[in-house]
Parts: C-alpha cells; sequence; structure tokens
C-alpha cells in the first residue's frame, strides 16, 4: 500500500474502486493474515473473483465459480456467521463440495451491497489452518471496510465514462 504524500495535506485519495479494493486487501492479509483475501461479484449461480491477494489456493482474479453450495453463498443467505474462526465447529462444513478441493478452515464472508440494497458480491478470505477467536472483534472493521467498499464502487458506476 502506498503511503507516499503527495504533498503538504499528506495521502492522496485513491485514483479509483480497483486501487482502493487492492489496498484493503493487502492491508486486511497484512493486519489479519489469511491465504486469501478477496473481492467476489455474484451473477446469478456464479461468482466471479474480482480481485485477489492470495497466497495459498491459487485464485486468480476473472476466474468463475459455481458458487451456490459454497461459502461465499451460505455467508450472505445468512447461514454461516460472516466470521468463522474455526469451521470445525461449523455443522456440516466440510461436507461442502468446494471443502473436497481446496479445504478451508477458517473463513470471512462480509456481504459488498448494491445500492438499492442487493448483492454485489463478497468481501472474504480463506484460510486451510483456524485462526484464534481474537478475529471476532474484527467483525466491525471488516463490515464498515465493506460498506466502504460498496460505497465506493456504487459511486464509481455513476461516473460517466469520458468519450
Amino acid at each position: 500500500m502506498d503511503k507516499t504524500p503527495s504533498g503538504p495535506l499528506g495521502i492522496p485519495p485513491f485514483p479509483d474502486f480497483v486501487s482502493a479494493a487492492r489496498s484493503t486487501l493487502e492491508l486486511l492479509h497484512d493486519r489479519l493474515g489469511f491465504g486469501l483475501w478477496a473481492i467476489t461479484r455474484v451473477d446469478g449461480a456464479h461468482q466471479r473473483i474480482a480481485m485477489a491477494v492470495d497466497y495459498r489456493y491459487r485464485v486468480k482474479a476473472g476466474k468463475w465459480y459455481r458458487w451456490l453450495d459454497d461459502y461465499c453463498a451460505l455467508a450472505l443467505a445468512g447461514e454461516l456467521p460472516p466470521i468463522a474462526w474455526n469451521c470445525r465447529e461449523l455443522p456440516n462444513f466440510a461436507q461442502l463440495p468446494r471443502y473436497r478441493t481446496a479445504p478451508v478452515l477458517a473463513f470471512v464472508g462480509v456481504p459488498l451491497c448494491r445500492a438499492d440494497g442487493g448483492a454485489l458480491g463478497l468481501l472474504c478470505a480463506a484460510d486451510p489452518l483456524p485462526q484464534t477467536d481474537d478475529l471476532l472483534a474484527e467483525q466491525s472493521l471488516l463490515e464498515l471496510l465493506a460498506q466502504l467498499l460498496s460505497t465506493l464502487f456504487a459511486m464509481e458506476q455513476r461516473i460517466p465514462t469520458p468519450q
């Protein structure tokens, strides 16, 4: 994350949503760990990885996944908590199809919302190792960052593209 001041007033704003989102993911990785931090976009039965900071799962931006039977879909539906610091404690978690191909023992899934309240995607994280329950204290920070990212995305969508 670039913290170089631009002048006497300090750190400049990000030029766009992508820059802000990338810095957010890098900050979360640096502060909270996790092998994967990602921002996803939801489209029907699929989700696309919009961007990722990945050190464990080989997830690439642009990849589409069937998501209706995935952690992210369950988190968005409220069937999983937004923070699961030890997924072994969640009933049937290991039965999810994605678990067989990419074991996850810690998970974060905080919704990103459109201006109308509909699902845009998720700010999510995964790791093959359980975390500590200290992670639960970060829920308000994660929700605030998700709300800020949702707001930036909505604002950028309203900016006309130069012709």
